[in-house]
């Protein structure tokens, strides 16, 4: 479980991202975000750029820098439009050239820039798209109806108050060695409500294939670096039938991961902590070195396991705990966290004389402290890591 997975697409990098990011690199054993010129500049702000090489050089993020992306040029021939896939890129944004220039733009050090910039660049992964493989994802929409749905869901985030028509049809074929659209959207009218955000655009069909065909060669290239892919919503729909075995997985991780924190972590995740500003990534970094055992003991966890359930085992020794009535199962799961705080702020004298031993109390205490159970990361790491003031007071 949590082997790898892949995130990000070409295009800007936001706080948005932060706190999914964040949670990816604390469980996963590999996170592959994928970037683009601005995604990458986005990162370097938002993380800082020591604190990115860290992340790379400790092995926990590979930074995927695609630098093509992929368009579409579209000409009118007897009033009909039609459309040609391209792949386009310019040499400023290539890595080599980019990377030192935003960082020596960010730090204001030049040498300092290339220092850094030199070892990102050796463990960076350059991402190019094939137009060679453009026929292989344009057949995924070519001639199908899926891609009513797909152009839908774009339309409700690009001209959310634009009233589709009941059944939307937006339908590609090709015709004379060029692609054609077949669609009942009202453009003029969608393009209304999206310029007022996007002044500098135009909502046409040549923009809603655009998203189309990138959509799908981003989740197919995604699919070949990771076991999981973290998708855009309209992306899930496009590539549902193709590769929906790795997307469910991520859903079912995400989930999986929201249960867990839910319980250990009753007030915030660790993604709510880095997107407030509360904790940075250096913060994470040191965290995530804290959880080495952790980590490892979620990694040998089969795909299809409940990590709660795994913990409360682990946590508990259930081969003995079944047969403890409810009260004392609640009594232990919440002292083995409130210990692993005790541990953390005043050692284990000052830990131990928060708790009165009984005789029942000594045999749950032998229990959990006979060998590295996850409560000592969670109450020792975990839960101060998300209550930053609370330390602080």
């Amino acid at each position: 479980m949590f082997e790898s997975i892949c995130l990000g697409r070409p295009g800007q990098f936001t706080t948005a991202g932060l706190g999914l990011l964040a949670e990816c690199l604390l469980y996963y054993r590999q996170v592959h975000l994928v970037l683009d010129h601005q995604g990458f500049k986005s990162l370097v702000r938002l993380c800082g750029p020591d604190t990115l090489l860290g992340l790379v050089l400790d092995g926990h993020l590979d930074v995927i820098y695609q630098e093509n992306r992929l368009g579409v040029a579209t000409k009118t021939i007897a009033n009909v439009d039609q459309h040609s896939f391209i792949a386009f890129e310019a040499p400023r944004y290539a890595a080599q050239n980019h990377v030192p220039a935003v960082l020596e733009e960010l730090l204001g050090k030049p040498g300092k820039a290339r220092r850094i910039g030199s070892r990102i660049l050796q463990r960076l992964t350059v991402r190019k798209y094939d137009p060679s493989r453009s026929h292989e994802w344009l057949a995924d929409i070519e001639g199908t109806t899926y891609t009513d749905q797909v152009a839908s869901a774009l339309l409700e985030t690009l001209a959310p108050s634009y009233r589709t028509p009941k059944a939307v049809e937006f339908r590609v074929h090709s015709e004379s060695g060029s692609y054609v659209v077949a669609t009942n959207i009202d453009f003029a009218a969608a393009n209304e409500i999206y310029r007022r955000a996007n002044p500098d655009s135009t909502l046409t069909p040549a923009l809603i294939l655009s998203y189309l065909y990138e959509g799908i060669a981003n989740v197919v290239t995604g699919a070949e670096h990771a076991s999981e892919l973290v998708t855009e919503p309209f992306e899930a729909l496009l590539s549902t039938h193709k590769i929906g075995r790795i997307i469910d997985n991520a859903t079912r991780s995400t989930g999986n991961i929201e249960r867990f924190q839910e319980f250990v972590l009753p007030t915030r995740s660790v993604g709510q902590v880095i997107a407030s500003g509360e904790r940075n990534f250096e913060d994470l970094r040191h965290l995530i070195n804290k959880a080495a055992e952790f980590r490892e003991w979620t990694h040998k966890m089969s795909d299809d396991a409940d990590i709660l359930r795994e913990y409360v085992a682990a946590c508990s020794s259930l081969s003995w705990l079944d047969k403890l009535p409810n009260r004392m199962l609640k009594y232990l799961l919440f002292s083995s966290i409130g210990l692993g705080i005790g541990l953390t702020v005043a050692g284990l004298p000052g830990a131990l004389a928060g708790f009165s031993l009984n005789a029942v109390d000594s045999f749950l205490f032998d229990k959990l402290v006979s060998g590295w159970k996850p409560s000592q990361f969670i109450g020792g790491s975990l839960v101060p890591f998300v209550n930053p003031r609370r330390l602080d007071a």
